[in-house]
């Protein structure tokens, strides 16, 4: 007699609570992360611990710079480093996302992060596009094992990360050996 009313009450009950749990939110419990992701960080949120100094504007271009057009701007480029003219002579500047050339800098490394092979040389970050190299955005999460000496120390919001030609990374520890990750761009 017991079972009897036992089943009836189950079968109530399922049909019951099975309506409510199905709209329910799902919880997923994460634990604590340790990595800060910054994607665009303003210049001004950046306070540098060690800031090397760099030349920043050369009188003559090196031998081996060559002319690349992008927009209406000529930029020029010697050892994956990328100048600009000026009054006083010729800037160093940061790649432009978007600029194409034929061939990638002799000191160049191969990245693969994910299914994307990228090649990295003096802070710029490449893909290959129909025999052309494209800068791009510095994938945020690849690893790179050897990074300029030129790398200046930051905080960001108290924590600590590094920097070279606008792009931000974390100094991890790997199996492998001391890494840096991207973890973003000054802005």
């Amino acid at each position: 007699m017991k079972s009897l009313f036992a089943i009836p009450m189950l079968l109530l009950m399922i049909l019951v609570v099975t309506p409510q749990d199905s709209f329910a939110q799902r919880v997923v419990k994460s634990r604590k992360r340790t990595t800060v992701v910054v994607r665009k960080t303003p210049r001004s949120k950046v306070v540098y611990v060690n800031r090397r100094s760099k030349v920043r504007t050369l009188r003559v271009l090196p031998r081996a710079a060559r002319a690349v057009r992008f927009g209406r701007t000529s930029f020029y480029v010697a050892n994956g480093v990328y100048y600009r003219k000026s009054a006083t002579g010729f800037v160093i500047v940061k790649a432009p996302v978007g600029v194409r050339v034929t061939r990638l800098p002799a000191k160049r490394k191969r990245v693969i992060f994910g299914s994307a092979t990228y090649y990295y040389a003096a802070g710029t970050f490449y893909q290959k596009q129909a025999g052309n190299y494209i800068v791009v955005a510095a994938p945020a999460g690849a690893l790179l094992y050897d990074v300029s000496a030129d790398v200046d120390k930051v905080k960001i919001d108290g924590e600590v990360y590094y920097e070279y030609a606008d792009v931000i990374y974390e100094k991890i520890k790997t199996p492998n050996g001391v890494a840096y990750r991207v973890v973003g761009e000054v802005g």
